[in-house]
């Protein structure tokens, strides 16, 4: 089967009046359903392995940008973010559309159109919130959405574009420019040889930008001339475009044209066979599942497990989105195909335009000269400014707030309608759908309406009550209005797949999986401690709060009084209790990329802005004088360093680490891969600053990262604050007894990490010969690899994975792997893998 993708938009405006009829496909499930489409206005798509529709589990193929690996798999990209907005009055806050962007990723849509950035700040805040929460996300079968950002081909709106969705973890650049005569004529004013050397153009321009997925747009394919649209798509092929996208703008075309068109496109189009082939079909005639199914039998896929129903409804009364008003101002016919008073319906202004969130100055211009306020630039500007404040929060903006607008009064942006009342009454009778009233009393501008509801349907069988508090005000509230908002705002922190996950993904066993991509020692931890785990006593009693048999341990280890030490359930414990004793809301710290996330995730948890200064490259040493620059400026109160850093291995040397302390600001200094440096620890020097904290883990050199204990070395003016603010029995009492049987064979941890350290030498050497890495040396057990030659760092870290080596690619840095080191077993395997993708 041919690669494709299907898109689902939301149906636009109708007339409330006339509910419009249903129009749904159902077909007795299969084991295997490829595509279930449901629900009316707001599309909802799920394609996830794991469904009520089907008995088997089937994983999705790797998301490549350009090709489907599976045969039988359609994509499916959701556009309810933006053609949602632009059904008059369906406006969306920021956090609606993060909620709504949350929702689609747990139904499995494959990619989600966040919107349209340049539209207004709320709307590129609402990409940008999207990209780095949800599109960071990643669900137990390892799916993380891709997130798509549109533009039109005009170079500050890609800029703007790309700077909101980049985080995304599949990031991705939608860009659009109309084909058809009539657009060319009346919207663009251009000729065909300008629009072919705009997206010439464009789509290079996006490329540089560093782009690896860019879905290339033709509006209004269905009325193009044919052998001008192959030619657009042929420029946009080759220009680096991974998904071409081909249009029925308004919902005019039949099936069976539809089908026979893309069908003819798909052979004509040069490079064709390198990208996916993906169709957008409006409903304003009622024709788009039908259309869509066309497209999908063109391309030779098998429909048979189709399910759901799609409401349609004509869009002939109401336009609101931006570049569609500016066509139809310029000229009704780009955008209407049949007018609404062919049918009977009644146009509230000269072209049907309601005016709201994504409306732009043309069409506010052109509805204020209706209204008789023929205002100059500089009063329209501000005009414009204010305009676009009330449609934040508004659904729509009439006629009376556009007077009040120029007459330099206030808008009120409240909500069209309040609730009175509110009242729900179930039986068991209605919980089974029989019986029941449900009646809201809604102030519905100056009028009231009383809706009330025969019945209520699908309730759970065990209700017999339902009830919906409200407060005093009348204000319906939500869970999460009680989260902070700094907290609403984090993105989510992606989880790490375990080693089941991968084993059950593959179809290996787990000791068959060679897993260099989270530092972990391949040698376990000594003999001791599984001899200890054995005779452990007393699992029912809770452990030391104090652990002071671990930290008078570690205090003859390390030659520091126990005193100065504490213990937490991991390293990351104990960077936790340091913010919550010495950062709030507001406080400052300085972080030095790339480095270890967690000291940036903290901040974020306690509120605490991060100061960054990147370091040198190509070697990642601290760059100290832009640093001393920063901490005079900016005044943080911390510097949070890992030496050797995580994930290049870089080290601080004594002679900067002395320049640090003597800032005057608190420095935490994270050795977690010390052992592996060659460099003594600094843990002594906290009895002669006071301003330096050094941490230390047991996961490393030692093999517990699953018993997850790590310590840290304190000044005594600092560690008795600490100690106020640490949970009792934070480390179990088998990460106790694991820790201190650990440091009795000292031996066995230093011949293991000379064994690390070696293997270290030979896998650098080894990485140096293959022509698409560029390892950075390094004096930890992992390697940091630039990815050369045009291959994507991302893909090599999949294909790796389906090979059975499991890497890390690095988010931040897009072109970087990090590899650990391993067993001479496991660097041989990683490099025969290499071999084979040279």
């Amino acid at each position: 089967m041919d690669s494709l993708t299907i898109c689902i938009n939301p149906t636009f405006s109708f007339n409330p009046a006339n509910k419009p009829e249903t129009t749904s496909f159902f077909f007795k499930p299969k084991p295997r359903p490829f595509i279930c489409i449901h629900r009316a206005r707001t599309s909802s798509v799920t394609l996830k392995a794991k469904s009520t529709f089907c008995d088997e589990c089937v994983p999705r193929p790797l998301y490549i940008p350009n090709k489907i690996s599976d045969a039988s798999y359609v994509r499916v990209l959701d556009t309810t973010l933006r053609d949602g907005e632009q059904a008059p009055g369906a406006t969306m806050t920021t956090q609606e559309k993060l909620a709504i962007a949350r929702q689609l990723a747990k139904l499995g849509v494959d990619v989600i159109e966040a919107g349209f950035p340049v539209a207004s700040k709320a709307d590129f805040e609402a990409v940008r919130m999207i990209a780095k929460e949800v599109g960071n996300s990643i669900d137990e079968f390892g799916y993380s959405p891709v997130i798509g950002a549109v533009s039109r081909m005009v170079g500050k709106d890609i800029d703007l574009a790309w700077e909101a969705v980049k985080y995304a973890r599949h990031p991705r650049m939608c860009i659009f420019i109309p084909t058809s005569e009539i657009h060319l004529k009346y919207k663009l004013n251009k000729t065909k040889e300008e629009v072919l050397k705009i997206v010439k153009e464009m789509v290079s321009y996006t490329r540089k930008l560093g782009v690896t997925d860019i879905q290339f747009v033709s509006e209004d394919s269905a009325r193009s001339e044919k052998e001008f649209l192959y030619q657009v798509f042929g420029e946009a092929i080759r220009g680096g475009a991974t998904t071409i996208v081909c249009t029925d703008t308004v919902g005019c075309v039949y099936p069976t044209e539809w089908g026979e068109f893309i069908a003819d496109m798909k052979a004509k189009i040069p490079g064709a066979e390198n990208v996916i082939i993906s169709t957008h079909c409006h409903n304003d005639l009622g024709l788009a599942n039908a259309n869509t199914l066309a497209f999908v039998m063109a391309l030779k896929c098998r429909g048979k497990d189709l399910l759901g129903g799609l409401h349609t409804g004509i869009n002939t009364k109401y336009i609101a989105s931006t570049s569609t008003m500016d066509g139809m101002l310029k000229h009704k016919s780009t955008y209407e195909y049949v007018s609404p008073e062919d049918i009977g319906l009644y146009r509230s202004n000269e072209c049907g335009i309601v005016l709201g969130k994504l409306s732009g100055r043309h069409a506010l211009k052109s509805r204020l000269v209706e209204l008789g306020h023929d205002i100059g630039e500089k009063e329209f500007d501000d005009v414009f400014l204010r305009f676009k404040e009330v449609a934040e929060h508004k659904k729509s903006v009439t006629d009376e707030d556009l007077v009040l607008l120029v007459k330099n009064k206030h808008v009120r942006p409240l909500v069209d309608r309040s609730l009175n009342d509110f009242q729900v009454l179930a039986t068991m009778e209605a919980a089974k759908g029989y019986n029941g009233v449900a009646t809201t009393h809604l102030v519905a501008g100056r009028e009231n309406n009383k809706i009330s509801a025969p019945k209520i349907e699908r309730v759970a069988p065990s209700s017999n009550m339902a009830t919906v508090r409200v407060t005093k005000g009348r204000k319906i509230f939500s869970g999460d209005s009680f989260i902070q908002p700094h907290i609403r705002k984090m993105a989510s922190n992606p989880p790490i797949l375990p080693l089941e996950v991968f084993s059950a993904r593959l179809s290996k066993k787990p000791e068959e999986i060679i897993k260099l991509d989270a530092n972990e020692n391949p040698y376990g931890p000594p003999p001791e401690v599984f001899h200890a785990l054995q005779q452990l006593k007393f699992p029912n009693i809770y452990p030391d709060p104090e652990s002071r048999q671990l930290r008078a341990a570690l205090a003859k280890d390390s030659g520091l009084g126990a005193e100065h030490i504490l213990v937490g359930s991991g390293a990351d414990e104990l960077l936790e209790l340091l913010f919550r004793c010495a950062l709030g809301p507001g406080d400052k710290i300085m972080d030095c990329p790339p480095t270890f996330p967690m000291y940036a995730f903290q901040a974020a948890v306690s509120g605490a802005l991060v100061i960054k200064v990147p370091r040198n490259s190509p070697d990642f040493s601290l760059n100290v004088q832009l640093m001393e620059k920063m901490v005079e400026q900016e005044k943080p109160k911390c510097i949070f360093l890992a030496s050797p850093n995580n994930p290049d291995g870089s080290i601080v040397s004594d002679e900067v680490l002395r320049k640090l302390l003597d800032m005057r600001v608190l420095v935490v200094l994270d050795e977690a891969y010390v052992e592996f440096s060659g460099m003594e620890s600094r843990m002594k020097w906290v009895k002669k600053y006071e301003n330096l904290v050094v941490l230390r883990t047991f996961s490393k050199s030692a093999g517990l990262a699953g018993l997850r204990v790590g310590y840290g070395a304190f000044p005594l003016s600092i560690v008795e604050y600490i100690r106020k603010v640490k949970l009792p029995y934070n480390v179990s009492v088998t990460a106790q007894a694991a820790a201190c049987a650990a440091l009795q064979n000292t031996a066995y941890l230093v011949k293991v990490q000379s064994a690390l350290i070696q293997e270290r030498g030979r896998l650098f050497t080894l990485l140096k010969e293959v022509p698409f890495l560029k390892p950075s040396p390094s004096h930890a057990n992992h390697f940091l690899c630039e990815v050369t030659c045009g291959m994507d760092a991302e893909k090599l870290k999949d294909d790796l994975e389906t090979m059975g080596v499991i890497i890390r690619h690095n988010r931040s840095l897009k072109n970087y792997v990090r590899i650990s080191v391993g067993k001479p077993e496991h660097t041989d395997a990683l490099m025969e893998c290499l071999r084979r993708l040279s």
